[in-house]
């Protein structure tokens, strides 16, 4: 009986903790020589839960590099997991097997441009932008650069204190919108695609579904989704991911239409461990609002027999 009421106690105060987990959250940022960074952190009585994203330019060398990381402390209880993605490369092909993505065994390499290479200065001092829409606050990081062949390159990350609308989407505080801008890009061959090689990594491990990467800790789950929508020269396009593991780390590569400028938005953030998508979706349409967010509520609850056993542990 001791165990369901404390268990019902735990339920209670989880679910009033998960509305304010979700309604706002601290945001701090900071813009450096070769990085720039976010910090989003909720805390109350029970819990710590600390999201940071990093850009990084490698002293304006490139390749541009991405971190997602998330930890979370409860009852003297630790964890955390972190992604990290490198923009490698542009690479033009024929997509000689027609099937919209890149395969370098079955297509035609045209050309291959590096994303930064040592001695190569190609980016310039990342920028932190302070952001309002709807009452919500937020910051943009950007770092971006044109190659020696002329490329052009961007990588934005768009995270805010509260749920927000950027564009047509709905955002939660744990998740941040990625903007990937290509222009200008040097076509040699009049039937060819642009493709982005880029890596994804975890000291944890990364497992794949589709266009969907992510790592664990023990009751979450950190992502990167290449899944978004894609412009090419204003009009709505889309893109193709393929993907191979090698030495630990995810070679992939995001196949996009020919255009002047290609802007992607793929996503990053957490959710409950379990979950093989972030829930709801919002590329389709948003989320539902009002009421305990799904992966927050799910969240706050995988922590309930960690707490119900401290408790009953420090009572005997």
């Amino acid at each position: 009986m001791r165990q369901a009421i404390l268990f019902l106690l735990l339920f209670i105060a989880a679910a009033g903790a998960a509305g304010a987990y979700e309604e706002e959250r601290e945001l701090e940022a900071g813009a450096y020589d070769d990085y720039v960074e976010l910090m989003s952190s909720f805390e109350n009585q029970s819990l710590e839960s600390r999201l940071e994203a990093r850009l990084y330019t490698e002293g304006g060398e490139g390749p541009l590099a991405l971190e997602f990381e998330h930890s979370l402390e409860s009852a003297g209880y630790e964890e955390e997991a972190e992604i990290r993605v490198t923009f490698e490369a542009l690479v033009e092909f024929v997509d000689k097997n027609g099937d919209g993505g890149f395969t370098r065994e079955a297509d035609e390499v045209i050309q291959e441009i590096p994303l930064g290479d040592r001695g190569t200065v190609i980016y310039g001092r990342p920028a932190l932008e302070k952001l309002t829409t709807g009452g919500s606050q937020g910051y943009k990081l950007t770092a971006g650069g044109v190659t020696p062949e002329g490329a052009g390159f961007e990588v934005s990350g768009i995270l805010f204190s509260t749920p927000a609308t950027y564009g047509a989407e709905s955002l939660s505080p744990t998740e941040m919108k990625v903007l990937v801008r290509i222009w200008n890009f040097p076509f040699e061959e009049e039937d060819s695609r642009v493709a982005l090689r880029a890596k994804v990594y975890s000291e944890k491990g990364v497992e794949a579904d589709g266009s969907y990467f992510y790592t664990e800790s023990e009751t979450t789950m950190v992502y990167f989704d290449w899944l978004g929508t894609v412009t090419s020269d204003g009009s709505a396009a889309s893109a193709a991911v393929t993907s191979a593991l090698s030495d630990d780390e995810w070679l992939v590569f995001v196949a996009y239409p020919r255009g002047g400028e290609v802007v992607h938005d793929p996503i990053a953030g957490v959710v409950q461990k379990g979950q093989t998508k972030p829930a709801p979706a919002s590329a389709a349409g948003g989320k539902e609002k009002g009421g305990i967010c799904g992966p927050t509520a799910l969240l706050l609850l995988s922590l309930l027999p960690t707490a119900v056993y401290l408790s009953l542990k420090r009572r005997t």
